[in-house]
């Protein structure tokens, strides 16, 4: 799978589309991916396909670009960096797209940087 993700960049191929507004820029952001990609790794993404297979695009407007496409690795990749100003935009990330192992796992770094403390 990781392999595959390296070859993202394959334009052709893409279905879908996650936008993202840029604060800072005062424009849109767009992350590209395949539906099949998506709807397999998280129920979210099943959810909305199966509702519309159709659909194309989605509109995000409150999670930060880097954050998202973070996600957007992981469920290519299974691979992720935290940051400890990225948690709780990665948690709720997460769990509204139902990705509940990244869920799990971002909970076990939050406890390792409390037991810092």
């Amino acid at each position: 799978m990781e392999k595959f993700y390296k070859n993202q960049n394959l334009n052709n191929f893409y279905d879908f589309t996650i936008y993202l507004e840029n604060k800072n820029e005062n424009n849109l952001k767009s992350i590209k991916c395949h539906k099949g990609i998506l709807m397999n790794r998280s129920f979210f993404f099943f959810s909305l396909f199966k509702q519309n297979s159709e659909k194309r695009k989605i509109f995000l407007k409150e999670y930060d670009f880097e954050v998202v496409n973070s996600i957007i690795n992981y469920i290519y990749s299974s691979k992720i960096i935290f940051t400890s100003q990225n948690y709780p935009q990665m948690l709720k990330l997460a769990i509204n797209f139902k990705l509940d192992l990244l869920k799990i796992r971002i909970e076990k770094e939050i406890e390792k940087e409390i037991q810092k403390i």
